[in-house]
């Protein structure tokens, strides 16, 4: 049985048993909802919460009196019969696993969405688990101790300072202390990823030097005084770990780079070199260090036991999974203060976050009354391969998705011209008209000559201080209004 729950009708959603369309940035108040039911009949599993759920009275006492079913399905777009269905779901088959990935979290409430569908999957006993469980990514970088990342630079007196990267271009414009001069940038495109794009393009015009490394010519390449040409994954040798699975491969390169084309490590060798040339000792840089060598420190005794390997050449064979148990928790061993499922949350009361999962209604401005949502195509990653017509991109980045009802409110046909806008900027497309949209919704794919990002919010996510330093970015929380290109 799967049940997918998404705003979209995705391709994964067309294979489902059962679709859910909810309203974008409402799921927790949806796993609430459901959590309600189950608790009001009692069909939750009493041990568990009982043995390993910190906060439990508080909770229950939460769904009793404050949330309540008629604005749970008001908000959601989810009728009570299929609250009641998800929650007999719940309740008939066991385990239940629950994937979350990336994308809730990208609200002003998003923290609060992923804590509350947690939840749910615990009263329901399903952490912990064999074929049940919570997930949302896989941090196995975390094994290894990642000696480039940690590279110390020399100890000549001088401060580092930190900058959240979600307002990255406003905070390194205020420094002066020294001011910033110098920017490099390697592995992101930031005028067509990240937020606050037009105080991106006046740092970039105000730095005495910007240089780029990058496969393509990318926005970015094209506002910076150097560009580098980076050598692909073909070109490359390197380890690959993913977010979704537990495998680790090791990237041999098949090709020999083409032209001036260089790895990240190698320009980094080199330019240390010359550098070092110039004045002596201006960097600790190991410049002799091959990529092989780096990849040899990574895999530290501890590390080579837990994927089960001699030596990391093994992997030269093929790629080795984890050998650690893969139900995450299956010892109720949890990492929290008082070693239990903490639905009542202290160490949240102290981040000046509500204790319980609790879900917060979004405001917008009126002026502005369609939601944005922002996917990535399916054959790239923001702008990466968007130029790429043998990967088979279509025409999904030319065009708006719009439901006909609000293309009739505003005199808009399938394929006008449109201008899409709000006070952050716009864009224009071509419109498709597609029912499977809800009412209030508009549909953007990520990419294309015009990107997207130029109508984020600029907005903060409730959480991720803890971890990172800053909170996430609130990409989802963004609202336009759309108006129809009119021809002379």
């Amino acid at each position: 049985m799967l049940v997918v729950i998404d705003p979209v009708y995705t391709a994964t959603a067309v294979l489902a048993d059962h679709y859910i369309q909810v309203r974008p940035g409402s799921d927790g108040l949806l796993a609430l909802g459901i959590s309600k039911i189950l608790v009001e009949k009692g069909k939750f599993d009493a041990s568990f919460v009982e043995n390993h759920v910190e906060g439990w009275d508080s909770f229950r006492r939460y769904l009793h009196e404050i949330v309540r079913i008629e604005e749970v399905c008001s908000l959601t777009g989810v009728e009570e019969r299929t609250l009641q269905f998800l929650a007999d779901l719940l309740w008939q088959y066991d385990p239940v696993a629950t994937w979350c990935g990336y994308g809730l979290q990208r609200y002003q409430n998003g923290g609060q969405n992923v804590r509350a569908i947690y939840a749910l999957s615990a009263i329901t006993g399903n952490v912990g688990k064999v074929g049940g469980g919570f997930y949302y990514f896989h941090p196995g970088i975390d094994l290894f101790p990642l000696n480039l990342l940690n590279h110390s630079g020399p100890n000549d007196g001088q401060v580092s300072r930190s900058v959240d990267i979600n307002y990255f271009p406003s905070q390194v414009l205020s420094l002066t202390d020294p001011p910033v001069r110098f920017l490099w940038i390697a592995g992101r495109n930031p005028l067509s990823q990240d937020q606050e794009v037009q105080k991106w393009t006046c740092l970039i015009n105000e730095l005495e030097m910007v240089v780029t490394v990058d496969l393509f010519m990318t926005k970015t390449g094209e506002m910076s005084d150097i560009v580098l040409p980076a050598a692909s994954h073909f070109e490359d040798f390197d380890l690959n770990i993913s977010y979704w699975h537990q495998w680790l491969a090791l990237n041999e390169p098949a090709i020999p780079p083409y032209f001036e084309a260089k790895s990240d490590l190698e320009i980094a060798r080199q330019l240390t070199r010359r550098l070092n040339e110039l004045r002596p000792d201006f960097s600790n840089f190991p410049s002799d260090r091959t990529a092989e060598e780096w990849i040899e420190r990574e895999f530290t005794p501890e590390v080579l036991r837990h994927y089960g390997l001699l030596s990391w050449r093994d992997l030269s064979a093929g790629p080795a999974k984890l050998l650690e148990q893969n139900n995450p928790w299956w010892d109720f061993n949890f990492k929290t203060k008082s070693g239990k499922f903490e639905i009542f949350s202290k160490d949240a009361k102290e981040d000046q976050l509500p204790a319980l999962p609790k879900y917060r209604n979004e405001k917008n401005d009126s002026s502005f009354p369609l939601r944005l949502l922002t996917p990535q195509n399916i054959t790239g990653i923001h702008s990466q391969n968007w130029a790429q017509e043998w990967l088979g991109r279509d025409e999904r980045e030319d065009v708006l998705t719009i439901n006909p009802l609000d293309a009739a409110e505003r005199g808009i046909k399938d394929e006008d011209g449109v201008i899409i806008y709000n006070g952050q900027g716009k864009v224009t497309r071509k419109a498709r008209i597609n029912s499977e949209l809800v009412p209030g919704i508009v549909l953007l794919y990520q990419g294309g000559k015009e990107p997207v990002n130029k109508l984020l919010s600029g907005l903060s996510a409730d959480m991720g201080k803890r971890n990172s330093g800053s909170a996430g970015a609130a990409l989802y929380n963004a609202f336009v209004e759309v108006k129809k290109i009119e021809r002379d």
